[in-house]
């Protein structure tokens, strides 16, 4: 019973969150909600125009595939024949960020990069683990002194960032924005 609780309270955040995406950055919509990461590609290539006939499912290694919260994308073209996405991974409450999901983020981010439909493409990928809290492992690895605070992983190569934060920063963070603007 307490675990179908913790579900619901999961799911009602996440369907408040694909309405107030602004909290993660103001310059980003959202694009789509619970979507497998061949999903992920599609809808990418679907902004340029381009069709997929038969999409083969994107793995994330030992034969498993991937699933998303939230993807979102930059709602003004941030360079000419460049896009921008944020894709946000939501942790149960009581799940702390930890080595395992610091490895999904990161595999996710990678498996999506690293996808041919993407080669040629300039694409700009930035992936977000977010629950209550970090544990020590994954706090060491989102303080780096050469990253800022949160980033967990950063390949220049591919235009993917991985990050780790808590509610608590990413409420601050998006309340010191709101107070900018009021």
């Amino acid at each position: 019973k307490e675990s179908k609780k913790k579900l619901l309270e999961r799911d009602q955040l996440h369907k408040i969150l694909e309405n107030e995406a602004w909290l993660f950055d103001e310059e980003f919509a959202l694009a789509g909600s619970e979507l497998r990461l061949e999903e992920v590609l599609n809808k990418h290539l679907g902004e340029l125009g381009k069709r997929i006939d038969d999409p083969e499912p994107v793995e994330v290694g030992e034969g498993k595939t991937g699933r998303v919260d939230l993807m979102l994308h930059k709602v003004i073209q941030p360079r000419t024949g460049e896009y921008d996405y944020l894709i946000v991974e939501l942790k149960r409450p009581s799940k702390r960020i930890d080595a395992e999901v610091l490895t999904q983020i990161k595999k996710y981010a990678m498996a999506v990069a690293k996808d041919e439909r993407f080669r040629d493409i300039k694409t700009r990928w930035k992936f977000v683990a977010i629950s209550n809290d970090l544990d020590d492992f994954a706090k060491s690895e989102a303080s780096q002194r050469d990253r800022q605070r949160g980033m967990v992983y950063d390949n220049g190569e591919l235009n993917i960032t991985a990050w780790a934060r808590p509610w608590a920063d990413v409420i601050n963070d998006a309340r010191a924005r709101l107070h900018f603007v009021n």
